[in-house]
This record gives C-alpha cells, sequence and structure tokens, in this order.
C-alpha cells in the first residue's frame, strides 16, 4: 500500500495449521503495531467476517493507518464464548506502507 491508500480492504482468511478458522458464532478483531517503533496503530478494530465456516474477513483501512511510510505487523484476535484464538500464532502479518510521488509533491 501506499501513503494515504484506503484500498483495497484488508481481506484474507484465517487459517490454523492448514485449516479455515471456523469463525461462527465469533467476533474478529484487527491489532497492528509499527514494527520499528513498537507503537500500536490499530488497537482491535472489529473486523467482518464475511464466510464464517471459511474463515474469511474483512476489514477497512482508516487514513490513520496509512499516514506515513512504515512497516507494520498485524495480528487478528478471534473471541469464542469459550475463549479467544490469536492468528498468526507464531508471528505477524507483515504490511508495508510505502512512500508515494503525491505525498512528496504536497510537502514542496
Amino acid at each position: 500500500m501506499k501513503i494515504g491508500d484506503t484500498q483495497p480492504s484488508l481481506t484474507g482468511q484465517l487459517v490454523v495449521g492448514n485449516e479455515p478458522l471456523n469463525l461462527n458464532g465469533a467476533s474478529v478483531q484487527l491489532f497492528v503495531k509499527d514494527r520499528v517503533s513498537d507503537k500500536v496503530v490499530v488497537d482491535g478494530r472489529t473486523v467482518e467476517v464475511t464466510e464464517p465456516f471459511e474463515g474469511r474477513i474483512e476489514s477497512d483501512w482508516m487514513p490513520t493507518d496509512t499516514e506515513k511510510e512504515r512497516d507494520l505487523l498485524a495480528e487478528f484476535v478471534a473471541t469464542y464464548e469459550d475463549g479467544e484464538i490469536t492468528v498468526p500464532n507464531r508471528g505477524f502479518l507483515p504490511v508495508k506502507i510505502s512512500e508515494d510521488i503525491k505525498s512528496k509533491t504536497e510537502e514542496e
């Protein structure tokens, strides 16, 4: 993504092992932090579950999420009546916000 982009939405399939995570009855939140500063950029934004039995989700980006060039690390937390699970359960999903020409011309 480039600085200022809010599209495309973040879409994907939450998988544990080789199996889609069954999100039927679960609520899902997105957490994102800056890789360098460790500052939390997205603190538990609710994610839309689009296909619960296939583990498919969608979340829109906000302008503040992509306001500057940086490397981000993301994870999802699915909460069920009897507990929660974090995906990915090892490491993070990397997201790169790259500089763009438009923001450079606006600075001049």
